[in-house]
C-alpha cells in the first residue's frame, strides 16, 4: 500500500526523498471551495510565494482540508520544491515517512489481525452450532 502511494503520487515522492526546503512562504491568496465529491466539506486553496536561496521568488499552490486559516499576507512555514509547485507540504519529509511506512503498514497489520480473529469467532459459533444441534439429536 505504502508502495503504491509513493509510486503513484510523484508529489509526496519527491517531497519523502528530499526534493523540498523548509521555507518561510507567505500567502498570496487563499480561496475556500468544497470537495468535489461533497458539498458540505470545505477545501481551503492556498496561493503562496516564497524566495529561495539565489533570491529568486516562486510560487506554488497548496489545498488543505478545512476552512481559510491563513489569509493574504501571513507568513506559514512550508516545505517547497521550486522544481515542482504541486511538491507543497506541511509536514517534513520525516514525519510523512513516519506515518506512510510505519503507521499504515501497523494499521493495516492490525486490521488483518482483527478480520482474522472476526473469521474464527464465526466458524467458532458455527462448530457450536453444530455440536449442540447433534447432542439434542443424540439425546432423544
Amino acid at each position: 500500500m505504502t508502495g503504491m502511494l509513493v509510486g503513484f503520487l510523484p508529489e509526496i515522492r519527491h517531497h519523502m526523498f528530499g526534493g523540498t526546503d523548509l521555507r518561510t512562504t507567505t500567502v498570496v491568496s487563499a480561496e475556500e471551495g468544497t470537495r468535489s465529491d461533497s458539498d458540505d466539506r470545505p477545501v481551503a486553496y492556498y496561493r503562496v510565494s516564497w524566495r529561495d536561496d539565489a533570491g529568486r521568488q516562486h510560487f506554488s499552490t497548496f489545498k488543505r482540508s478545512g476552512p481559510v486559516r491563513h489569509h493574504p499576507g501571513d507568513s506559514w512555514p512550508l516545505w517547497v520544491s521550486a522544481e515542482r509547485a504541486g511538491a507543497t507540504n506541511d509536514e517534513s519529509p520525516l514525519v510523512v515517512w513516519f506515518w506512510l511506512a510505519g503507521v499504515l503498514p501497523l494499521a493495516s497489520a492490525g486490521l488483518g489481525l482483527l478480520w482474522q480473529w472476526r473469521q474464527r469467532v464465526f466458524a467458532r459459533g458455527l462448530l457450536r452450532g453444530v455440536e449442540r444441534r447433534e447432542r439434542r439429536r443424540a439425546r432423544g
